[in-house]
């Protein structure tokens, strides 16, 4: 853990525990965030996550990457909103699923947002796939957005407004 604001949790079996800078973060664990809070985590190989205020993430499955292996990893946000700023190169098979679709990267900075009806993707730069739970599929570029709704397939991206972009970078500042 490499940056804190405000009050943030983890679950480990039901339980929650406050979190502090220096912990570190294990397979399963829950992370909660508040409602004036942010989580800022730097991943073993440089990969940096940031959980934004009333967010709510489990790290399901994590491999860093190694000489040997690419990394490997899925994140579950039930609620609220996260970005990942991926080593290029390093990742293979990522994935982050909202409450209704999955986006998959490797190399790439990218920003999740879900509620209990949908799941927005927006990336920064690099490429992202982004399948709905309800059907369909689409391939996102620097600058692209989509939003799913709970029942409806995924549907083309498309160019987010500026003003969309900035509330959402907002709430997901990377601090380096």
């Amino acid at each position: 853990m490499t940056a804190l604001a405000g009050r943030v949790l983890r679950e480990r079996s039901g339980v929650l525990l406050p979190l502090a800078v220096g912990q570190a973060l294990y397979v399963t664990d829950v992370l909660v965030t508040g409602a004036d809070a942010r989580l800022e985590a730097v991943l073993g190989d440089g990969a940096t996550l940031v959980l934004g205020a009333g967010s709510r993430c489990e790290l399901q499955h994590l491999h860093l990457p190694t000489r040997e292996a690419p990394g490997q990893g899925l994140f579950v946000i039930s609620g609220g909103i996260l970005r990942l700023l991926m080593t290029k190169g390093a990742w293979e098979g990522f994935e982050v699923r909202g409450t209704t679709a999955i986006a998959s990267v490797r190399g790439t900075d990218f920003v999740v947002a879900s509620t209990r009806a949908t799941t927005a993707v927006f990336v920064v730069s690099g490429i992202v796939a982004v399948a709905g739970d309800a059907g369909g599929s689409s391939r996102l570029g620097p600058g692209a957005g989509i939003d799913i709704a709970l029942g409806e397939a995924a549907g083309r991206s498309r160019r987010w407004p500026q003003e969309r972009v900035v509330r959402t970078l907002a709430q997901v500042p990377l601090s380096r």
